[in-house]
C-alpha cells in the first residue's frame, strides 16, 4: 500500500474531522493508501484511506487553475480558493496537478478510542440499570 502525505494542516484536519477531503496532487495511483504526516523516512500513519481520481483533466497546469476547483474548496479544508492555491503553490509544482477525493476507511486511533468508549458506556449503563 502506498502513502499519501498530509503535511498541510488544513487538509489533514478536514480529513480527520470529516472523514474525507478533496486534495490537489500530482498524478498518482488511486485505490487504498495510508494517510501519513511527516517525511519519507520519518512519518506517522494517521488513517487508512481510499484515493479516488475526481477528474482525468488537470485542475492546475502552468499556473492556471480550472474554475471547477471553486466547487470543491469548501471540502478542501481551506477557507477560500486563494488560500488553497497558495498552499499548493508552496510546493512549487513543475507538472500538471489533478483533483482527488481521499476518503478515510477508518482512523486507527479513533477506532480504538471509540471501541473503548462503547465498552465503558455499556458497562456504565449496565451498572445504572442494576
Amino acid at each position: 500500500m502506498s502513502n499519501i502525505y498530509f503535511n498541510v494542516k488544513e487538509a489533514r484536519e478536514f480529513l480527520l474531522e470529516n472523514g474525507f477531503v478533496y486534495t490537489i496532487r500530482k498524478k498518482r495511483s488511486v485505490g487504498r493508501a495510508i494517510a501519513v504526516v511527516g517525511s519519507y523516512y520519518n512519518h506517522k500513519p494517521i488513517a487508512d484511506v481510499d484515493v479516488i481520481e475526481v477528474t482525468t483533466k488537470p485542475v492546475l497546469e502552468r499556473g492556471e487553475f480550472d474554475s471547477t476547483l471553486s466547487f470543491y474548496v469548501k471540502t478542501s479544508g481551506f477557507k477560500n480558493l486563494s488560500d488553497w492555491l497558495k498552499a499548493v503553490m508552496k510546493f512549487k509544482p513543475k507538472e500538471s496537478l489533478f483533483l482527488y477525493k481521499v476518503i478515510m476507511s477508518w482512523n486507527k486511533i479513533d477506532t480504538i478510542v471509540t471501541v473503548e468508549q462503547k465498552v465503558q458506556n455499556s458497562l456504565h449503563s449496565k451498572r445504572t440499570e442494576e
